[in-house]
């Protein structure tokens, strides 16, 4: 979700490396794969 409000900031999540994208799935409890399909667009290697 979005919450727009004229002081708010937004930020663009940049690309993320192997060992982030199995750290995030550990702690999502979700396997890599899922992991990776999630974050396609972030996931570079």
């Amino acid at each position: 979700y979005y919450f727009a409000h004229t002081k708010s900031s937004y930020f663009v999540l940049g690309n993320i490396l192997e060992d982030q994208l199995l750290d995030y799935a550990k702690r999502k409890s979700i396997t890599p794969e899922q992991a990776r399909r999630l974050l396609a667009a972030n996931v570079r290697f």
